[in-house]
């Protein structure tokens, strides 16, 4: 469940830029720092390797599970998490690594999203190796074998 301010019947949260524009290490810190100051519940970043502009050139994003530990250090209070971890990205056991360092050094504030990823150019510049999914929970079910998380 997301942590709630007082009195507020739901949780609000906000994603970091990494689509639009690229944005560099200090004005990330500077953003959550912000938000976390005004209020917001959730810090939440996007896990992807790479992206296509509208002129056709690629660009890679920064590692989603490096800065969620570095936003974690750099606030108190908000929950943090990426949108969503890309399960085709690690292997289970890698993946419940990165969420339970990142959940410790944020003090238990990690939520934890998984998806399958949906960006095709990470799938078709051999950036990822498509992978076939039988079950969804499949992978749920694997990362709680590897690691004790709380699974949201």
């Amino acid at each position: 469940m997301l942590p709630r301010r007082p009195g507020r019947a739901l949780g609000v949260g906000i994603q970091l830029p990494d689509v639009e524009r690229e944005v560099r290490w200090r004005e990330y810190r500077s953003i959550a720092r912000a938000a976390e100051a005004v209020g917001f519940d959730a810090l939440w970043v996007g896990d992807h390797l790479l992206y296509r502009d509208a002129d056709g050139t690629t660009r890679g994003p920064w590692e989603a599970w490096t800065t969620l530990a570095g936003l974690a250090e750099a606030t108190e209070r908000v929950a943090l998490g990426p949108l969503v971890a890309a399960t085709a990205f690690h292997s289970p056991p890698v993946l419940a690594k990165l969420a339970a360092t990142v959940d410790e050094i944020s003090g238990g504030r990690l939520v934890l999203g998984l998806g399958a990823g949906w960006n095709a150019t990470e799938f078709h510049k051999g950036v990822v190796e498509p992978q076939t999914v039988t079950s969804p929970h499949g992978t749920d079910l694997e990362l709680r074998r590897c690691a004790d998380l709380r699974m949201v």
